[in-house]
């Protein structure tokens, strides 16, 4: 029997599998998460009652502000558009942005 027939197709074949299991965790990866009810309950609930009847986005960015070690603080700003508006967005101001960061 040729050993090294053998050895070096057992080797392609490890390599074989090898990439179709990268190609399946990267298809996989590239899919992205359904979002989680709980957290769009929790989003707009903190946007209750500041978003105007006519709006068209709304959206929250968090910003880092400062690091000290293991301390981190932070700025939650809630936003929203309305149609035909400009794409910056305007602060909903009674947005809970405690809630927003702590729970999302």
């Amino acid at each position: 029997m040729n050993w090294k027939f053998v050895t070096a197709l057992m080797a392609a074949g490890l390599m074989a599998l090898t990439g179709y299991a990268y190609g399946q965790d990267k298809a996989k990866a590239d899919k992205p998460e359904p979002p989680d009810p709980k957290v769009i309950e929790t989003i707009f609930t903190a946007f209750s009652g500041g978003l105007p009847e006519t709006w068209d986005r709304a959206w929250v960015t968090v910003t880092e502000t400062a690091a000290k070690g293991r301390e981190r603080e932070f700025d939650v700003v809630c936003l929203f558009t309305v149609p035909d508006a400009d794409a910056k967005g305007k602060t909903i101001a009674s947005c809970d942005r405690k809630t927003v960061f702590e729970q999302v």
